[in-house]
This record gives structure tokens, sequence and C-alpha cells, in this order.
């Protein structure tokens, strides 16, 4: 009966992943044949039998850590007694029935794992830690639900699609009469002069706005961004939550547009502005009260200047 240990991963690596096992307890095992795949921290490598026989059994699942040195799996002849004294699953019936009737069908003998723990190669864990990622939000793939560097890799370049996933939100939009506030962003231009682009000015001022009614609508320690659709020309989005934020608030390109006003058809420069919300920390009621004094705020410039001065 031989053994098949665990090699070393690397100069420095004393221990490494089941990656993958690519023969399965009962399958015929050639000299060279690739028996399982080992993920280090810096790569993935395939294991080679150096000896031929039978898959007897194997000790370890796709996803546990195991110490260079550590016996694996043994491969032997059909009818060559197993060793005595070992931790390990072996099949319930004799491995020549095994071999000759269910070959087809056999499947790897592995521990399984434990239900609330996470399973993670060790690339991936050092990845999450470089990027301060809980690898709980993450879906391991494969069929011992171990997170992979691959996975590790979608999510940090799929932030905004995990963030929709994982985060409920809800939504809360308005269309803002800008023509009093564009009036005093033109004042204001001309006072102050070059410099700051009148684009930087209104999103400080949408800013500002947000702040205030945050302070009266919103729990103390939300986070709170605004995203500028104006350069872009957009008229409106529905912005994603990414953390830590728990609201974002967007906002389109000004445009004259007819609106009614006293009862009356006229041009008016009119702005749509969005908002998104963590539900699990602000509720709809509470979102549409803040985004409604936003649109007061920016309405009204007058009362954005006493409120600032308050």
């Amino acid at each position: 009966m031989h053994k098949i240990i665990m090699p070393p991963g690397g100069q420095t690596t004393d221990e490494s992943v089941i990656f993958s096992w690519q023969k399965k307890v009962g399958d015929k095992i050639e000299i060279g044949d690739v028996l399982f795949e080992i993920e280090t921290d810096k790569t993935v490598l395939e294991v080679e039998s150096f000896c031929g026989g039978w898959l007897r059994a194997v000790k370890y699942a796709e996803g546990e850590t195991v110490p260079v040195g550590e016996t694996v799996a043994y491969v032997g002849e059909a009818d060559e007694p197993m060793p005595e004294g070992e931790n390990m699953d072996s099949p319930d019936v004799p491995i020549e029935a095994k071999i000759t009737e269910t070959k087809k069908q056999a499947s790897p003998i592995l521990k399984q794992p434990e239900r609330n723990r996470i399973l993670a190669s060790p690339l991936a864990k050092k990845i999450a830690r470089e990027h301060n990622i809980e690898l709980k939000i993450i879906a391991g793939a494969g069929k011992a639900g171990v997170i992979k560097k691959r996975d590790v890799l979608d999510y940090i370049s799929k932030p905004k699609k995990f963030a929709a996933d994982h985060i409920p939100c809800h939504a809360v939009g308005f269309d803002v009469d800008m023509t009093s506030c564009a009036m005093f962003l033109e004042r204001l231009d001309g006072y102050l002069g070059g410099g700051r682009e009148k684009e930087s000015r209104l999103e400080d001022i949408i800013a500002k706005c947000a702040v205030r009614a945050a302070k009266k609508f919103l729990p103390a320690n939300s986070d709170i961004k605004v995203v500028n659709f104006e350069m872009f020309g957009a008229d409106w989005c529905a912005p994603a939550i990414t953390p830590p934020e728990s609201c974002v608030l967007a906002f389109g390109a000004i445009k004259e547009k007819a609106a009614s006003l006293n009862r009356e058809i006229v041009s008016r420069d009119m702005m749509s502005l969005t908002a998104s919300f963590d539900c699990r920390e602000i509720d709809a009621e509470s979102g549409a009260r803040f985004l409604a004094e936003v649109k007061k705020l920016l309405e009204s410039p007058e009362l954005f200047v006493l409120a600032m001065a308050m």
C-alpha cells in the first residue's frame, strides 16, 4: 500500500489546500496520473502519482488545508489490506467489488466540511485581507463551496454588482425646479470670479443641502455619497450603494423644460434628483423626507443660505 503525501508547494510553504481531486476512490491509477491539485499562496500545482494501482481511499476533501508531509490518500492493489490505525474514510464494500461492479458510479469518499466554516484558499484569503473584504460575502465555487482566487478577483472587479446583490435598498426620485438656484449660482459665480467651475459649486451646494437634510431625517451615523451625472448630460440615474455608504444621492443635468407654475405652463430649469438607501439603516419614509428636504432647499436658495448661517 502506497501513501500519497502532501508535497511542499514552495520553499516557504508548510501547508497547502486541496484545490480539486482529479481521481476518485475506485479509479485505476497509472504512474504519472494527476491525482489532485493543490493551491499554495502563489499558484495551483498538479500532484502526480509515483505509483500504479487503485485509488483505495482519500483522507481530505476539496478545500481542506493539509500540512506538508501529511498522508492524503492511499494507492494499492485491489486485494491489498488497508493500514491499521489510520483515521480515514474507506469504502463499506470490498474494494474488489467496488472496482468491478460500481466503478462508473464510484465517488470520492471525502470528509464533509463543517457547515458554518468558510472554506477559502490561502491565496484567496491573502487577497481578501489586502482589500479589506470579508470572505463571508463572497460566494464560493466548486463542489465543496471553496472560495478561490478567481472568486475574490471577480468580486473586486465588479463591486457594484456584488453590492446590489447583498445590500437591500430602495430608491426615491424628485424633479427639482432649479431656476432660482441657477440664478443664485450665476450671481455667486460673478461675485467670486474665475477659479472653480460652476459644476463644482453646484455639487458643493447639493452636498451641503444633503448634510443639512440628513441631520433632520437620517440616522446619526449615515455616510452619504453625492454622485454628479450632470457632466455626462444624463437626465437621471438610479445610483448603486457600495459600502460603507448607506445613502447615495445623484443629480442629473439642468435642462430647460416646460413645467406647470401657478396653473400656467412656463419654461423652467429642471433637474432630476434621485437617492438610493440601505434598507437596513434607513427606512422608506425617512429616505423620502430626506430627499424632499434637499429639494426644498435647492428650490429656495434663501433657505439654503439661512440654514448654512445657523
